[in-house]
C-alpha cells in the first residue's frame, strides 16, 4: 500500500512538474506548491480548465410570437382577436347588439352591416373589415373606425329583411321624408320606433362620425346620399362597382335619406353584387371599405386583403 501511495505521489509530482514547465503558470505562482491562500490542486485545476476549448458565446434568441387569443368568432368563421362592445338595449328577440371599436384618430369612420338579414354579404364583409383591423392597427392612419357588422340580429338570424317585429329598419330613421302611408314599406308605427334603429343612432350621436358606409345587396353599385360623389368615386375605383346617386326607387326612411340627404354628412349605400356568401369578391369589397376609411388619401400600398375561406 505505502509503494502504491508513493507511486501516486510521483505521478501527480510528475504532472504538476509537466504543467509548470509548460509556462501555463502564473508567474506569481512558486512552481514548489500553491501559495498559502489557496488550497492545493486549484491553480492546477484552473490552469487545465484555461487550457480547454472556450465556451461558445451566448446567442440571443428572438422569443416565439404568441397569438393574440380569440376574444369572438363569427357564424363566417371569423376569428377576432378584439372585445365587441354590447349596447345597452337589445333587439325586439333580446339579441346582444354590437360593435368593435379600432384606432384613436381624430376622424371617425362609421361601418355598418347586416341592416336587411337576408343580405348575407353585407354581414360578412363588416366582419371582414374587423378582422382586418385587428391584424392591421397601424394601417388605420388617423381614423377611429367603428363597426356594427349585425344591425339586425334577429333577420340575419331568420334569413328575413325586416326585424322580428317586420320593420324594415331602413325605412325606419327619423328622415323628413318618413312616412307610414302605405305600410307595406315597413316603417314602423314611428321613426326610430325600433331598438335596433335606436342603436345606430346612438353610434352616431357617441361618435358623430364624418362619413357613413351601410354595406347591403344586392343592387351592385356604389350609391352616395348627401356630399359623398368623391368618396364614392373612390369606392368604386377599388372594387369595380358603379357609382349612382339614386338606387331607382324611394327610399322614404333611409339612412341615407337621414344622414346625406337632412344633415349633410356623407353616406354611402355600398351595394354589393350578391346576397349570399361574397366568395371571390372579398379583396375587392374590402379595398373599397379601406378606401372609404383613409379617404380622401389613398389606400397605403401595404395593405391586403382577407384570407381565404
Amino acid at each position: 500500500m505505502i509503494r502504491s501511495m508513493h507511486r501516486a505521489g510521483a505521478a501527480v509530482a510528475a504532472m504538476i512538474a509537466a504543467v509548470a514547465g509548460s509556462g501555463c503558470v502564473a508567474p506569481d505562482v512558486p512552481v514548489g506548491g500553491p501559495p498559502p491562500d489557496r488550497q492545493p490542486g486549484t491553480r492546477l485545476a484552473q490552469t487545465i480548465a484555461e487550457q480547454g476549448p472556450s465556451p461558445a458565446p451566448y446567442v440571443s434568441r428572438p422569443r416565439p410570437v404568441v397569438a393574440a387569443p380569440i376574444r369572438f368568432r363569427s357564424t363566417f368563421g371569423h376569428a377576432i382577436t378584439s372585445e365587441p362592445i354590447v349596447h345597452p338595449g337589445r333587439s325586439i328577440a333580446g339579441r346582444e347588439l354590437r360593435y368593435w371599436v379600432f384606432g384613436s384618430g381624430t376622424e371617425t369612420v362609421l361601418i355598418l352591416g347586416g341592416m336587411h338579414g337576408d343580405e348575407t354579404s353585407s354581414t360578412e364583409v363588416a366582419y371582414d373589415l374587423i378582422e382586418w383591423c385587428c391584424d392591421h392597427p397601424a394601417d388605420l392612419g388617423e381614423c377611429k373606425v367603428v363597426i356594427a357588422p349585425e344591425v339586425n340580429p334577429d333577420g340575419n338570424a331568420a334569413g328575413t329583411r325586416r326585424n322580428a317585429r317586420d320593420v324594415d329598419l331602413n325605412r325606419n330613421f327619423p328622415a323628413q321624408n318618413w312616412s307610414a302611408e302605405g305600410g307595406d314599406h315597413g316603417p314602423g308605427f314611428q321613426p326610430g320606433s325600433e331598438p335596433e334603429t335606436r342603436f345606430v343612432l346612438t353610434l352616431l350621436q357617441i361618435y358623430a362620425p364624418v362619413r357613413v358606409v351601410a354595406t347591403h345587396a344586392a343592387a351592385a353599385c356604389v350609391n352616395f346620399d348627401g356630399p359623398a360623389e368623391a368618396l364614392a368615386e373612390s369606392m368604386s375605383r377599388a372594387c369595380g362597382l358603379p357609382t349612382t346617386p339614386t338606387i331607382g326607387y324611394p327610399t322614404p326612411g333611409s339612412l341615407g335619406s337621414y344622414l346625406g340627404r337632412d344633415r349633410d354628412v356623407p353616406t354611402i349605400t355600398l351595394e354589393l353584387a350578391t346576397k349570399d356568401r361574397v366568395g371571390a369578391a372579398r379583396d375587392d369589397v374590402l379595398q373599397a371599405l379601406l378606401a372609404a376609411i383613409h379617404f380622401p388619401h389613398p389606400v397605403p400600398a401595404t395593405t391586403s386583403g382577407p384570407p381565404s375561406r
